[in-house]
């Protein structure tokens, strides 16, 4: 699989709210709020793309840890305005885009997981590196961790079914 092709895929709009497993009542939460974009026309419910999908799973993780929307708001910023020009870690690690990190993963079927840190910066770390994990500069400091794994296997399989 090449990177154009991954990418054109998990680009095009094919999780419904069935998908997501949210109430209408959230998902228009969080849409207020700005954590998700969608389109709506003639009173059919959104689609996402994979990315998108991937996003939403990380928001109700955070939320299932207490994590306000506002937050979360402050790590979308992060994860998807400022990776965009390659930020830097607590361990001088340079992250790729949010885009980047999911389709390595699927092309070399690595493990994801997001590191998400106090002040919502984030570091990605993959099961090819995940030893490197205890020794980095944030070893000692509070993080909460999610793994992607479960996630992306999914849009790995709607890839291989399409």
């Amino acid at each position: 699989m090449e990177v154009k092709q991954v990418d054109r895929f998990l680009k095009k709009p094919k999780y419904s709210k069935v998908d997501l497993d949210l109430s209408y009542r959230i998902i228009n939460h969080y849409k207020t709020f700005g954590l998700i974009d969608g389109n709506f026309n003639s009173g059919k419910w959104l689609k996402v793309n994979s990315y998108q999908f991937i996003w939403i799973q990380i928001i109700v993780k955070l939320r299932t840890w207490g994590v306000s929307l506002k937050k979360i708001s402050l790590l979308k910023e992060n994860l998807f305005t400022k990776s965009h020009v390659g930020s830097i870690d607590l361990a001088s690690y340079i992250n790729k885009s949010f885009e980047e990190e999911i389709i390595q993963a699927i092309i070399n079927k690595n493990d994801l997981y997001l590191l998400v840190f106090m002040d919502m910066t984030y570091s990605f770390q993959d099961s090819s590196n995940k030893g490197q994990w205890a020794n980095r500069a944030y070893k000692d400091v509070g993080h909460i961790n999610i793994p992607l794994s479960r996630v992306i296997s999914k849009v790995y399989r709607d890839l291989e079914n399409a």
